[in-house]
Order: C-alpha cells, then sequence, then structure tokens
C-alpha cells in the first residue's frame, strides 16, 4: 500500500483538498466523512491507499 505526504490545503463543501508534497501541484480530494481525525488547513498529513 502507497502512502505519501500531503498538505491540507482547504475545505470546499463536503470536501477537504490536499496537495501531494513536496511539488504541491497534484491534487487529492477526499470526503470529509472519510477523515477520522481532526485536522486543520496547513497541516501536513500522511495518506495511505
Amino acid at each position: 500500500m502507497e502512502s505519501n505526504l500531503y498538505t491540507l490545503d482547504r475545505f470546499e463543501l463536503d470536501y477537504a483538498i490536499f496537495l501531494k508534497r513536496p511539488e504541491e501541484t497534484d491534487q487529492l480530494l477526499i470526503h470529509r466523512s472519510e477523515i477520522l481525525t481532526p485536522i486543520k488547513e496547513g497541516d501536513i498529513v500522511q495518506i495511505h491507499g
């Protein structure tokens, strides 16, 4: 299972928009209901999958 670091850029409606580090050009959208840990914009997280 692949794991990458992302920065939480922002929330838009029901989605969190993450930017893949270190370039922060690729985006990943995740529905808020799938985020089990409280996070805020600017947090760096590891995402598996």
